[in-house]
């Protein structure tokens, strides 16, 4: 099995870098998440009620995050959250410490779609919990909806695409790491998972929501590939793809590159 892909998405809920290499940070994938989008209450948005956020492309330039829009051209931001936590923000459950990014940016986003948004990053001063039931205090997470790293089969999507009349691209699922050379589904029992100098613990299945049914093209929702997974992928009422993992400390500061070797337990 190898690494086939490697995945960032700098601001949540927009659209994906692929990389050919990652440093990983105990919060994921570094640059991965660390910025949101929020309302004027710091509530976060993401494309569960906001499609359009397909609509934003994100390119890494140097130190800088260059975000465009078909409408709106473009704008440049920091790469690094800014070191001082100014305000507060949700997402989900957890009410974090975030700084503010530039007027300029916050003007591009809530022109572009129509009503007050801010953009907010996380300092490495932040600290947001994982879920204890499945990991340690002192384990953190970014801006992702609960966990470092989302781990994917590339097996897993080619089985998943055979049932369908039109199959659907893997960005739906907005996966970090796409291992080939698996079965299809084989990730759901695995517990760790070394790629190169980088181990991780595999500690829960991801449960899908509405994001898998929007292009990330063009926004559109649809039924698939949703419909198909709800008749062979549902467990507790929810379905269940990709795995959710954390990195072991002592895996701090390696670099996953697309090529490495990986093994599993």
């Amino acid at each position: 099995m190898n690494v086939e892909s490697l995945h960032i998405y700098p601001i949540k809920s927009l659209a994906g870098i692929s990389l050919e290499k990652a440093t990983v940070t105990m919060r994921g994938l570094e640059y991965d998440r660390r910025f949101m989008l929020v309302k004027p209450d710091g509530g976060f948005i993401t494309q569960r009620t906001h499609p359009q956020l397909t609509q934003f492309g994100v390119e890494v330039l140097g130190e800088t995050l260059r975000i465009t829009h078909a409408d709106m051209g473009y704008v440049h931001a920091t790469l690094h959250p800014a070191l001082e936590a100014n305000r507060q923000a949700t997402v989900w459950d957890d009410t974090v410490r975030v700084s503010s990014g530039s007027s300029e940016v916050d003007e591009f986003f809530s022109s572009a779609l129509g009503e007050p948004i801010q953009m907010v990053g996380m300092p490495d001063s932040t600290e947001r919990q994982i879920e204890l039931d499945y990991s340690r205090p002192g384990e953190w997470v970014s801006f992702a909806d609960g966990y470092p790293i989302l781990v994917l089969g590339r097996a897993s999507m080619a089985e998943l695409n055979s049932r369908m009349e039109r199959p659907v691209p893997t960005d739906r699922f907005r996966a970090n790491i796409i291992v080939s050379g698996a079965e299809a589904w084989q990730e759901d029992t695995w517990t760790t998972l070394t790629g190169g100098p980088v181990s991780m613990k595999l500690v829960k299945q991801c449960a899908r929501c509405i994001v898998i049914r929007t292009d990330q093209q063009t926004g559109d929702r649809m039924d698939e590939p949703m419909k198909t997974l709800l008749t062979y992928r549902r467990i507790d009422n929810k379905v269940m793809v990709g795995m959710n993992a954390i990195p072991k400390s002592d895996s701090e500061g390696r670099v996953l590159s697309v090529g490495d070797s990986v093994y599993v337990q």
